[in-house]
């Protein structure tokens, strides 16, 4: 998995504005593992969800 991860990530890093949320929750899809994002002031967070395990989802 940490292989995988990195060549996602090393992939990834090579876009102009990469997205290492998307990357994450890709490589963890249907396995009950979650991500959440702080806000600005870091008082609340939020639950990062795709929809479906693609690219742009």
């Amino acid at each position: 998995m940490d292989d995988q991860l990195k060549l996602a990530y090393d992939e990834e890093s090579l876009k102009d504005n990469p997205n290492y949320e998307s990357v994450f929750l890709q490589m963890n899809f249907g396995t009950n593992v979650g991500l959440y994002k702080a806000n600005n002031d870091l008082t609340g967070f939020s639950k990062l969800q795709i929809a479906s395990n693609t690219p742009n989802a």
